[in-house]
């Protein structure tokens, strides 16, 4: 998970309401664990979920950018230094495999370069590692 996500949403009947438990993690992780397939899975960015827009609950084989939910035992492997998780998205789809995309939850990312590095506490349930 990157460490520049202030917050998670959650998209409902065209809106967006915060999200103050990490039970959507779960939620995520229950519809992945269904199929063999889906090897890497997370949440859309809110950016790309203006309300009152009809969109479906999850889009399947796209990239999964920033919080990825991944399966450990996959045959692939993270790459490269920058944009991995592109690379990894697209390796997983070459191969055959499958990711998802929940427009259900979102993320809200500060803008690129705003905030140090570091991996700690970014949103209201996140705690420092």
């Amino acid at each position: 998970m990157d460490d520049n996500i202030f917050w998670f949403k959650y998209f409902n009947r065209n809106r967006q309401f915060e999200m103050l438990t990490p039970l959507f993690f779960r939620y995520m992780e229950d519809f992945v664990l269904r199929y063999t397939n889906i090897l890497m899975a997370g949440p859309q960015y809110v950016m790309f979920v203006p309300t009152r827009r009809n969109l479906a609950v999850y889009e399947k084989n796209t990239r999964i950018y920033s919080c990825n939910l991944i399966k450990n035992n996959m045959p692939l492997r993270w790459r490269g230094r920058y944009n991995e998780d592109t690379i990894l998205s697209l390796d997983i789809l070459s191969k055959g495999f499958c990711t998802v995309q929940f427009n259900q939850f979102l993320q809200q990312k500060a803008q690129m370069q705003s905030v140090k590095g570091g991996n700690y506490k970014i949103g209201p349930f996140l705690k420092p590692i």
